[in-house]
């Protein structure tokens, strides 16, 4: 996944919504580390997805 693409694409293609053409240099994403997910499972009161 290249989120830069992908990002550089959403704010390309709407020149009319993103009028000033700033393109957001971040957060930078690493995909491949643990989510932590089940840490929530106590916080939302068992609510599995």
């Amino acid at each position: 996944m290249n989120m830069d693409h992908i990002t550089r694409q959403h704010y390309g293609v709407h020149p009319t919504i993103h009028t000033n053409g700033i393109v957001p240099k971040g957060p930078t994403l690493d995909f491949t580390t643990p989510h932590g997910r089940e840490a929530l499972d106590n916080i939302v009161g068992g609510y599995a997805g």
